[in-house]
Parts: structure tokens; C-alpha cells; sequence
């Protein structure tokens, strides 16, 4: 048993997704700002890293050639028991990532429900500043429970005008054949 709203589910999230892209696009400037401060430093830190870093590592590049025979002999025993466990575990894998999306689709819709409101005009939509993302974390399902029933009441009036329309029809040929039999 499915309630249709005024606007479909994936409108809203597009909706929510772009409150959320915005929000984080006014966070750009500032992180800007702290990545320039930074920069000057972290290149200093480089430049005297990456030399010693060099030099380790031309020294570690004998041994390191000496065990790889023993390395590619290794990966090759265990490379079976490691697929077969990948494989065991990919299903569980792959439903934690099913219920992490939809959890993440529930929370862009609750987020465009609240940005939009349920289709009747009493959503938030500002020029300023959004909530933070903390506070944006909705329950899912809340609010689009909210914007599914408006929609269940316009489907009862149609029930009602759709009764109307034969009780009409059954009227009117009712009136010709006492027109015809008048005459």
C-alpha cells in the first residue's frame, strides 16, 4: 500500500543534496583561507622530508629486492584462501553498502522535505546561511510521512467525483424516455 505524494521521493533528495552542496560550498571561502595559510609551511616541511625520505629509501632498495622471490612465493600460497575469504565476506559487504546508501537517501530526502515542505509551499527555502549538517540529520521517514498525506485526501475526492459521474448518466437517459413517452 503505497500514498503518493505531490512530489516524487528522489525530488526531494535531489533537493536535499543540494541544500547540502551549498551548505558546504559556503564553508569553501574559509577553508581557502586556512589552506593559504597553511601552504607556506607544509612546503617548507616537504622540502625537507623529501631528501631524507630519498636517501632511506635507496638504502632499504637492496633488501627489498633480495625479498621479493620470498614475497611472490608467499602471495602466491595464500592468494586462494585470501579470495575465498573476500568472497565470503562480499555479501556482507554488499548489504551494509545497500543499507548505508538507503540510509543516506532517507536522510537527503527528510532534508529536501524540510527545504521544500511537502509540496503546499511551507518549506524553508532562504537565501541564508543552512543548518549545520549535524542538525540536518533527520530521522528518516519523519517528514515524508508528513508530505504522503495531503496526498491521500485528494485521491478520496476523485473516488467521490468519479461516484458522481454515473449517477448523472443514469439520470439523463431517464428523462429522454419520459420526453419519448410524453410525446
Amino acid at each position: 500500500m503505497s500514498t503518493k505524494t505531490r512530489i516524487p521521493h528522489p525530488v526531494y533528495a535531489v533537493a536535499g543534496a543540494g541544500d547540502l552542496a551549498y551548505e558546504q560550498l559556503r564553508k569553501l571561502p574559509t577553508r581557502v583561507a586556512e589552506l593559504r595559510a597553511e601552504a607556506p609551511a607544509k612546503v617548507d616541511e616537504l622540502r625537507t622530508e623529501i631528501p631524507a625520505k630519498v636517501a632511506e629509501l635507496r638504502a632499504e632498495l637492496p633488501a627489498l629486492r633480495a625479498e621479493l622471490p620470498a614475497r611472490l612465493a608467499e602471495l602466491r600460497t595464500d592468494a586462494p584462501a585470501k579470495v575465498a575469504e573476500l568472497r565470503a565476506e562480499l555479501p556482507n559487504a554488499v548489504t551494509t553498502l545497500v543499507a548505508e546508501a538507503a540510509t543516506a537517501y532517507q536522510t537527503l530526502v527528510a532534508r529536501g522535505v524540510r527545504l521544500i515542505g511537502n509540496g503546499r509551499g511551507n518549506g524553508r527555502i532562504t537565501s541564508g546561511p543552512t543548518t549545520s549538517a549535524a542538525s540536518s540529520v533527520a530521522t528518516p521517514g519523519a517528514k515524508p510521512a508528513k508530505a504522503t498525506t495531503p496526498a491521500s485526501k485528494p485521491a478520496k475526492a476523485t473516488k467521490a467525483t468519479k461516484s458522481a459521474k454515473p449517477a448523472v448518466k443514469k439520470t439523463a437517459p431517464a428523462a429522454k424516455k419520459t420526453g419519448t413517452a410524453a410525446k
